[in-house]
């Protein structure tokens, strides 16, 4: 935040940064939402590249680290899941109870052993 007051403060801007709970019933804010879901739609609704600062006017803009992590794990989770649906194992699980694998006996089943999860598998099917 420091980097970026100082930044504007070269360039003659005055920015005031403020955290509010909620966008909602705050002046301004619903406008500042419909703008930037408006610029976020097309390149023709952003603002001349020529009145934006430096860092702005680049052609892809830095993107914070939970953006980068939250990508990974789509991109990984989506890679598993074609790997795993052409898997011979797949469809002999999927044969058995089509929910088995389902995201929920995932988590339920994360932290106990393999025998316990052997066992229950016997008892589920």
């Amino acid at each position: 935040m420091e980097t970026l007051k100082r930044t504007h403060q070269r360039h003659g801007y005055d920015v005031t940064v403020h955290w509010i709970a909620a966008h909602k019933e705050v002046e301004g804010n619903e406008l500042a939402d419909k703008e930037a879901k408006s610029a976020a739609e097309h390149r023709r609704n952003n603002s001349p590249t020529h009145l934006l600062p430096q860092y702005l006017s680049l052609e892809q803009l830095p993107q914070s680290l939970s953006t980068i992590k939250q990508a990974f794990k789509q991109q990984t989770r989506g890679r598993w899941d074609r790997l795993w649906a052409k898997s011979p194992r797949y469809a002999c699980m999927h044969s058995l109870d089509p929910n088995i694998l389902s995201h929920s006996f995932i988590k339920l089943t994360a932290d106990l052993p393999k025998r316990l999860i052997g066992l229950y598998m016997q008892f589920h099917t």
